[in-house]
């Protein structure tokens, strides 16, 4: 059955799929999944932190992960967070139309996020995500703001930076990382989330 997006069938059975899979898979979660990005949302709504850095924050922010079939991430993924004055509504994966509707899309290539996300480990750091929002180069890899005023997201750099520390703290492991036999499962799960949820 597919479910439109912005119904109470949607909201219900996503959270069901959700719910499913964090008994169902063992942690860590794989990156970008279902069950990573309610861990994710956890953590921002758990966080005083943020909610103080983040008390003059208004809109909506999208994480646009550009498909890398390679990875196993056959199209591309929108990681959406409603976030308005340092509470996070909720955080979760969206259909395209959804995502580009956000206030502010954040576009990357996978190994982009990967490395904001994850330690390198040949250089023991991460990506800097507001210094790759500022110099955007193709030579270099880099976040660009597809959609949104730059000058208010660099003002919120603060509030960014926390997420992505908070994004850290969840327990991970990237796709490309993944045995042939669970890449092929992780491909299999987003072909039943664009069927079911348009994701």
């Amino acid at each position: 059955m597919a479910y439109q997006y912005g119904t109470k069938e949607w909201d219900e059975a996503y959270a069901k799929l959700v719910e499913e899979r964090k008994r169902a898979e063992t942690k860590p979660y794989v990156l970008f999944t279902p069950e990573w990005v309610s861990e994710f949302e956890k953590k921002i709504q758990e966080s005083d932190e943020y909610k103080q850095l983040a008390t003059k924050w208004e809109g909506s922010v999208v994480l646009l992960i550009l498909a890398d079939r390679e990875a196993g991430i056959m199209e591309d993924l929108y990681t959406f967070m409603a976030l308005w004055h340092g509470e996070c509504e909720f955080a979760r994966l969206v259909p395209q139309e959804v995502g580009e509707n956000a206030d502010y899309v954040l576009r990357g290539a996978y190994n982009v996020w990967k490395n904001v996300i994850k330690e390198n480990p040949e250089t023991k750091k991460r990506l800097d995500v507001v210094k790759a929002m500022m110099t955007p180069t193709p030579s270099n890899p880099y976040v660009k703001v597809a959609k949104g005023d730059v000058a208010k997201l660099l003002l919120a750099a603060p509030a960014a930076i926390k997420l992505v520390k908070l994004s850290i703290e969840v327990d991970l492991v990237c796709p490309d990382e993944l045995s042939p036999e669970r890449r092929d499962s992780y491909k299999a799960l987003f072909t039943e989330l664009k069927t079911e949820f348009g994701i």
